[in-house]
């Protein structure tokens, strides 16, 4: 036991400073920025403390239903009353509830596969491979820690716990495979969805004899009660999606959901997911795939040799173990390629026919079930080699007989150490400094600076239209929400953005729109205005000039490279078609909007400038009203009574209301439940 202790105090200290080496910009006192990171601004954060449980979501073009997205919505708020209480300070919250919990779930996650095989002393190599492999790496760098990330730390504990679950079906083991299913879909739910799919897929290699004994029971502990409480935990958001029919595929548009999307989006070959070798790496950049790297494949070499072994395992579990995950990682690696070969028409049938597997138009998340499988195959095939080693001293090569008896120069130290100066090769471009996205420290840059606080200067509600789109430094909130130019136009390139402007429609749709700037952005990061995937000024100055030559345009401001043009007469958030009509808007949240008239009752028809729902309700004098479409866009009220006042509301908030009551009972309910039998 010592010993044992010992180990897993050395490999602690291991994992720690190759951490803090890889990771050394964490420990510096600015905001990590790259890649899909959100960069911790005081009015981001105060945005989510304040509006973490709401059904809409008002930040983004002209709203949205967001009850698909609330998942992640409890974290949220906790970030949130943590970031009130000191202060919002972005550079605490950061390390504090994302880069803190990923390394501590992932090193206590990956150390429960000592729980499945004897890997000895070797422990910390599987955490060490799970945390430095290509696909964690461009995982982090790509600045996708906060959702997709922690969901992938949490992930081998999850699959574990529901294994012990199918090996001893107990209440306690439910509940907990309960419990922490929930956290994973909080965190990420197409992670969840690839974990459960390894569950499922282990349950029907070993646990056949298992549900057919007892079926409803082993059933009832394994599958039900785990996904009841889930279900409950997150009643929140999946109440009123139920309630309302809320498609959320729907929702994303048909340019993420195609077939041709998936296409698009297969970077990996099926050499690169099984050598684990993302198909971005080292560069990380979006649609640049990189050539094979020939080293890569000796990592399922050494990850199936455990096969070799298993015909000498005495402990039968162990072998079904070890099949399980040699399996697992040829699935996952066949399932990451996406649609090249070999077999592509099997995942265009999988994404057309299978439930939910329409969330994976990026195939590379499947990679998680490689990194899983090899992060517990190759520690246990290093293991077993140890020990044969071990067990010679004499060795005959080429007819020559020699003996090595060195306690620290021996064959099997030596074979550890070739594994380890191996694994580092593979991932020499992190201690090389060769990695970008959050793996390099960057300043926020004094033009976006400047350009925030110039927005925040106006407290009147306004939009802002963005040309081509939004730059991850640029302000966006309740109060001056942003419209990503190429996504709400539909479009990929920047010209066509601008030449939307040029039609006149264009122009009174904007204005009805509440949008009182137009920006174009400095691409600091070089990731809008590019071509060929490098970032080239020729685009920028052509969307420049054409922007000039809009002659209701008026440049309002400038900050370095980023413009700021004026637009005249745009509307409030809410607005009439009569003249000489005004309105006093209290918002209370982004579902419920009271609205008085300045001088007189509300009459005709009343425009409030957020995508057309038909769930947005309007109440006056006791009377409900339906939300019209007006323009193919906004909502519209008619009002017939003349009411002083009227409130404006969005119906799935009150599902949501009920669902918070439903998933905090349960939660509560659980955990005594828990403590007790602990108890007990």
């Amino acid at each position: 036991m010592k010993r044992l202790n010992k180990s897993y105090i050395i490999s602690f200290i291991l994992i720690l400073l190759f951490l803090c080496v890889a990771f050394s910009h964490i420990f510096s006192n600015h905001l990590i920025t790259g890649g899909d990171y959100s960069v911790l601004s005081k009015t981001y954060l105060q945005d989510v403390f304040e509006k973490s449980f709401y059904a809409w979501n008002d930040e983004y073009n002209l709203g949205q239903n967001n009850t698909p997205f609330m998942n992640y919505a409890p974290y949220r708020f906790l970030i949130g009353v943590v970031g009130n209480a000191i202060q919002f300070n972005g550079v605490v919250i950061e390390r504090m509830f994302w880069w803190l919990p990923f390394f501590t779930l992932a090193f206590v996650s990956s150390f429960y596969f000592r729980r499945l095989l004897p890997i000895g002393e070797l422990g910390f190599l599987s955490t060490f491979f799970f945390i430095f492999n290509s696909y964690t790496l461009m995982l982090l760098g790509g600045g996708q820690i906060s959702g997709v990330g922690l969901a992938f730390a949490i992930a081998p504990l999850v699959l574990v716990t529901f294994i012990e679950l199918v090996n001893k079906r107990v209440l306690k083991n439910s509940l907990m495979a309960g419990l922490l299913f929930a956290v994973q879909v909080m965190f990420d739910l197409r992670i969840a969805y690839v974990t459960m799919f390894a569950v499922l897929f282990y349950t029907l290699l070993n646990g056949k004899e298992v549900l057919l004994k007892n079926t409803i029971k082993n059933f009832l502990y394994i599958f039900i009660i785990p996904a009841g409480i889930t279900l409950l935990l997150h009643a929140f958001w999946i109440l009123p999606i139920l309630i309302f029919k809320h498609n959320p595929v729907q929702q994303v548009g048909a340019a993420f959901n195609s077939l041709d999307a998936v296409s698009f989006f297969s970077f990996a070959t099926f050499e690169n997911s099984l050598a684990l070798l993302h198909p971005n790496w080292p560069e990380n950049i979006f649609g640049k795939v990189g050539f094979m790297r020939a080293e890569f494949l000796i990592l399922p070499i050494l990850a199936f040799s455990s096969l070799f072994f298993i015909r000498n395992e005495k402990n039968q579990k162990v072998k079904k173990h070890i099949l399980f995950f040699a399996l697992l990682g040829l699935v996952g690696a066949f399932l990451a390629k996406g649609v090249n070969e070999p077999f592509g028409g099997v995942y265009l049938w999988m994404f057309e026919h299978v439930p939910g597997f329409v969330m994976f138009r990026d195939p590379t998340k499947w990679y998680v079930l490689v990194v899983i499988s090899y992060s517990i195959l190759i520690p246990y095939s290093v293991w077993n080699t140890y020990i044969w080693l071990r067990s010679r001293s004499r060795f005959s090569i080429f007819n020559f007989q020699f003996s090595i008896k060195s306690k620290i120069f021996n064959a099997q130290n030596i074979f550890l150490l070739f594994v380890f100066c191996y694994l580092l090769f593979l991932i020499r471009p992190v201690f090389l400094g060769q990695l970008g996205g959050t793996f390099r420290q960057t300043e926020i840059p004094q033009e976006y600076t400047d350009l925030n606080n110039f927005l925040n200067d106006h407290s009147e509600f306004y939009r802002t239209l963005w040309i081509p789109t939004v730059q991850k430094y640029g302000l966006h909130s309740s109060q001056h929400p942003a419209i990503y130019g190429q996504e709400f136009f539909r479009t990929s390139n920047a010209q066509e953005v601008v030449k939307k402007l040029y039609d006149p429609k264009t122009k009174i749709f904007l204005q009805n729109a509440g949008v009182k700037y137009i920006i174009l952005p400095f691409d600091s990061e070089s990731e809008i205005f590019v071509t060929d995937r490098k970032y080239d000024d020729g685009v920028y100055l052509s969307v420049k000039k054409e922007i000039k030559n809009i002659d209701w345009l008026q440049e309002k401001k400038q900050f370095g490279k980023i413009i700021i043009y004026e637009m005249p007469n745009y509307k409030e958030r809410f607005w009439s078609e009569e003249k000489d009509v005004a309105f006093n808007t209290r918002t209370r949240n982004p579902t419920h909007y009271q609205i008085a008239a300045k001088n007189g009752n509300l009459s005709g028809t009343i425009i409030f400038s957020e995508q057309y729902d038909h769930n947005w309700i309007a109440i006056a004098n006791g009377e409900k009203i339906a939300s019209q479409k007006h323009d193919t866009h906004f909502n519209s009220f008619q009002i017939t009574k003349a009411p002083r006042t009227i409130d404006v509301y969005y119906s799935p908030q009150r599902w949501v209301e009920i669902g918070i009551i439903i998933s905090i009972s349960t939660l509560v309910i659980v955990l005594i439940y828990m403590i007790r039998i602990k108890r007990q």
